[in-house]
């Protein structure tokens, strides 16, 4: 699942435009790899367990980041 793609960029993957989610998210073990995108989260994004780790790019987050999703974490 690729969270928050520009369905343009043609990935293939479904789709879930850029969104603004206030409040806490957690990515818990999911497998087959999961894309947090251009997306803007108000609160703590946590991650754990997932298989690969979650890839991270142009993303806002107006909290902690910790796990899988702490700030090392961020894609290119």
């Amino acid at each position: 699942m690729l969270i928050g793609s520009d369905p343009a960029a043609g990935s293939g993957a479904p789709d879930c435009a850029g969104n603004t989610i206030t409040g806490p998210v957690s990515l818990e073990a999911n497998t087959g790899g999961v894309e947090f995108s251009a997306d803007r989260v108000v609160g703590p994004l946590r991650c754990e367990a997932n298989e690969p780790a979650p890839r991270v790019s142009g993303t806002t987050v107006v909290g902690p980041r910790s796990g899988q999703c702490g700030v090392s974490a961020e894609a290119p």
